[in-house]
């Protein structure tokens, strides 16, 4: 039992917050306080358009005026849709918790620059700041508590510079194969401490590339998890087909296509999907959105089955398909060309 901790959701405006945290102690106390600043910290940043340092000035008062009595670290950053380029803004602020990681996709790695402020639960008036960096197409953010690099025979510097040297070394994997390689080879007994660790990377595989870039119709609709959804989907794709004046295969090939999907995201999501289309006259772009981050995986013909036919349609009827991870969910996205 212990008090690391980490969590990731969406605010009301669409921005992503990521958290790390450390509270003092190994314990039930230490548990119990780490849940209270987690829910805490949701209430407070969901609706609100503060900054990260404000937020933990806010979430500071309250462990003050609720009486928490605990001490904790933490690092909280506040994640901006990427831009026309893919660049993603971060703005993040930390209180007494190691420096996040920035490894930049030409494999270089370095801790961002920042002063980092006093631990929460001492002086809620303390002064607050926050910092700045783009994250890259291809670069990785990486949000660690102390467990992964402090050793009681060595520096926490020490430590530090053991993980910069590993994440240059193996940066390049997968954000899952990233996260295992360094538990693997930092902690290869368990480790002597509990730890948090999270890593964040811009999307490139799947995005749409400079031949959308002058698609003539661009749409976009929210579902709801009702039974019209799938033809309310399979309506936009086809008036978009219809409207750049693509084939009528190519207009059936997307539609079918995009039943699938949309009924794979409603089904096991269980929650509200997003459709976005993209249309000229070569083809169409379909990436439906959800909240669920299973991958799809593919099964094996069955002529009797209901479903799981999806991934050997996209393969048979799509130009190129694929998944993206989302820190919320994935999405799913299939390109249909013209003959």
């Amino acid at each position: 039992i212990g008090g690391d901790w980490y969590d990731v959701f969406h605010t009301a405006d669409g921005d992503t917050m990521l958290v790390v945290g450390d509270v003092n102690g190994h314990d039930r106390d230490a548990a119990a306080a780490m849940g209270q600043l987690r829910n805490m910290l949701r209430g407070l940043a969901f609706d609100s358009d503060a900054t990260p340092a404000e937020l933990l000035r806010r979430l500071d008062c309250s462990l003050h005026g609720l009486e928490v009595g605990s001490l904790a670290t933490a690092v909280l950053a506040r994640v901006e849709p990427p831009d026309g380029n893919g660049v993603v803004r971060v703005t993040w602020s930390s209180a007494g918790h190691p420096p996040p990681l920035l490894r930049c996709a030409d494999g270089s790695a370095r801790l961002l620059e920042g002063a980092s402020d006093l631990l929460l639960g001492l002086a809620p008036e303390a002064a607050r700041c926050d910092h700045v960096t783009h994250l890259q197409p291809g670069d990785t953010l990486l949000l660690y508590t102390d467990g992964l690099v402090e050793r009681r025979t060595e520096s926490l510097d020490d430590g530090i510079a053991r993980l910069l040297r590993l994440v240059e070394r193996i940066g390049d994997r997968s954000l899952e194969d990233l996260c295992d390689g360094l538990l693997r080879e930092l902690l290869p007994d368990g480790g002597e401490d509990d730890v948090a660790l999270l890593a964040v990377r811009p999307l490139t595989d799947g995005q749409p590339g400079a031949a959308w870039s002058d698609a003539r119709v661009r749409r976009s609709l929210d579902l709801a998890a009702a039974p019209t959804a799938v033809a309310q989907a399979r309506r936009l794709v086809a008036t978009a087909c219809r409207d750049v004046g693509l084939p009528g295969d190519v207009r059936d090939d997307a539609t079918l296509l995009t039943s699938e999907v949309v009924t794979n995201a409603l089904v096991h999501a269980g929650s509200s999907a997003s459709v976005h289309v993209s249309a000229s006259g070569t083809g169409v772009r379909v990436e439906v959105d959800d909240h669920s981050d299973a991958v799809p995986r593919r099964v094996a013909a069955d002529l009797d089955a209901t479903g799981g036919r999806g991934l050997n349609l996209l393969e048979l009827l799509s130009a190129r398909w694929g998944v993206r991870q989302a820190a919320l969910g994935k999405t799913v996205w299939f390109e249909v060309e013209a003959p």
